[in-house]
């Protein structure tokens, strides 16, 4: 039996002029391709456009987050506070999605320095604020909550500008998601005798204190809450280093490609028929953790411990502004990534500054490139802009990056709450009032022109 392939209609194709070619390709079934691809584009522009409508419409509001001093609770209770968020997790049905562009709005946690004053915030959208306000007083029923202006609103849009300087980058991973940082129960001192846990916020928070007059420094982390899907790549990543056979999964477009191949191998082993050769099958371990040295276990086991807990999307920004007169721009930046170099570790995870949104560069164009990185990140920052790429934080290194000083830090521009509010004797008289109207009454002005005050 002989087999014969005629390449003829190939050979005719290919001698055909470029532009006749492209018109035979088109007219015989090619215009199903390009209308597939014009499709896809057209869809995604409108998914796009129904989403920043969605965005720009929701509405948000900035709180200013004031603890007692004797504040005793450490980052325990913070964890607690962002597994209450994630109950703002929803997916949305199709008619959210694909009409109204529903998106999940991300949560901001920032901790800012305004000429030395440190101010804890949290900025939520306006739906959720209930939510913020309700696990925050559940862990801290003492601390006062209080809506702010925006303290990023007046400052420059363009650069380079004038009378401002500005450095910032985002931050990202060295290494995969799964891969945690170091965390609060890493800073626990058993051999201490006067304080066993030792703070990591302290060294952040030493470092913003510092600030002077007409130098700003915010941190910005915004996370939004996420679907557990994330925990899959993680559990890959355990396997992978415990020796565990990973499945690879194929989608759609996989199946299409390979579709092919498959054919051909087929074909071709009825055609040649290939003897079998089967061999005995040695048996593998399940795993090869019985073979990993004490520091891989360590790995593998922080690494499922990181995958128990709840994640979210996350994005981390660091902004130095100062007045031109007044900049320290070396300094500061050494200070605070010192800070954040203890929550780092060679053997898993930790941060690094983003190449493609620090505002520094070499060779070509330094100015404008520098001065269109500024713009970027400083948009960014003002929108709180949760778009890709991102990284996944848990609650517990979510509660080890922003949570309160106890009572033993000392960091004296740090506004807190000077005593414990009283309850009020039962035998006063008492007006019954609408939650609106409550809501309005506990409603506070905008801050003064140096946020936060300090009593």
């Amino acid at each position: 039996m002989n087999i014969v392939l005629d390449f003829s209609f190939f050979y005719d194709l290919l001698e055909m002029p470029p532009l006749e070619m492209l018109w035979f390709l088109f007219s015989h079934g090619g215009w199903v391709i390009f209308l597939i691809i014009f499709l896809k584009f057209a869809w995604d522009f409108y998914v796009f456009y129904i989403q920043e409508r969605y965005r720009e419409n929701t509405k948000y509001v900035l709180l200013a987050i004031d603890v007692p001093k004797e504040n005793m609770q450490g980052p325990k209770a913070v964890e607690q506070i962002f597994a209450s968020l994630a109950a703002a997790q929803s997916s949305g049905n199709l008619i959210d999605k694909y009409i109204e562009g529903y998106t999940q709005r991300p949560f901001s946690l920032e901790i800012v320095s305004l000429g030395g004053y440190i101010q804890f915030l949290i900025r939520t959208p306006e739906k959720f604020r209930d939510l913020a306000e309700a696990a925050f007083y559940a862990q801290y029923p003492d601390a006062e909550i209080s809506e702010v202006d925006d303290y990023a609103k007046e400052t420059p849009n363009l650069f380079p500008d004038k009378e401002y300087d500005l450095w910032g980058t985002e931050l990202v991973f060295y290494n995969k998601d799964a891969y945690p940082i170091r965390t609060y129960p890493s800073f626990e001192d058993k051999m201490a005798k006067d304080l066993k846990f030792k703070d990591p916020i302290a060294s952040l928070l030493e470092v913003l204190g510092k600030m002077t007059e007409g130098e700003q420094l915010w941190l910005q982390i915004i996370i939004t809450p996420c679907k557990s899907d994330w925990k899959d790549k993680g559990v890959n990543e355990v396997k992978k280093l415990i020796g565990q056979k990973v499945k690879v999964k194929t989608n759609l477009m996989d199946d299409i490609l390979n579709s092919p191949i498959k054919l051909l191998q087929e074909l071709g082993s009825i055609i040649i028929p290939q003897e079998s050769s089967e061999k005995p099958k040695k048996e593998e371990p399940h795993s090869l953790m019985t073979y990993l040295s004490p520091g891989e276990k360590d790995v593998a086991g922080a690494m499922q411990e990181k995958l128990s807990k709840t994640g979210f999307k996350s994005k981390f920004r660091v902004i130095y502004l100062a007045k031109k007169e007044f900049s320290q721009k070396g300094k500061a930046i050494s200070g605070i990534f010192g800070a954040l170099q203890q929550f780092n570790t060679l053997n898993m995870n930790g941060f690094k500054p983003d190449g493609k949104t620090k505002t520094s560069v070499d060779y070509w164009f330094v100015k404008t490139r520098v001065a269109a990185r500024q713009k970027r990140i400083m948009a960014n920052y003002k929108n709180r802009s949760n778009m890709e790429p991102f990284f996944i934080l848990n609650t517990e290194e979510l509660a080890t990056l922003f949570h309160f000083p106890t009572v033993e830090l000392k960091a004296p521009l740090l506004k807190r709450v000077e005593m414990k509010r009283g309850e009020a004797p039962s035998i006063l008289p008492t007006t019954e009032k609408s939650l609106k109207e409550k809501k309005e009454d506990d409603k506070k002005g905008g801050p003064p022109g140096n946020l936060p005050i300090i009593e």
